[in-house]
């Protein structure tokens, strides 16, 4: 039987990104970055989120000019990349933040 972290990394295998060792004819993982990736993600999406905030001036020069209430789309896409990168570190959420 398989786990499911040899089963989402088969194609890491090969990329130097995980290694494994055979017990018997199961691959087991001998370090597993997902973790901490996971983490460093939910810093990045939440520090980006904090930028809607604090660096306006660019996003609304990236703002198409046809969409409507510029600023109040940069505070709630701000704020919803906090959300999500929270929800990235909570089990039951990660999946779905993703």
């Amino acid at each position: 039987m398989t786990s499911s972290f040899s089963a989402s990394c088969a194609g890491a295998r090969g990329a130097g990104l995980w290694a494994g060792i055979v017990i018997g004819r199961e691959l087991r993982p001998v370090w597993n970055l997902k973790p901490g990736l996971k983490c460093l993600f939910a810093i990045l999406f939440v520090a980006a989120g904090f930028n809607h905030f604090f660096n306006t001036s660019f996003y609304l020069r990236i703002m198409p000019p046809y969409l409507a209430r510029p600023l109040l789309l940069i505070y709630l896409s701000g704020l919803v990349e906090i959300i999500l990168g929270l929800l990235l570190l909570i089990p039951d959420f990660a999946r779905a933040a993703a």
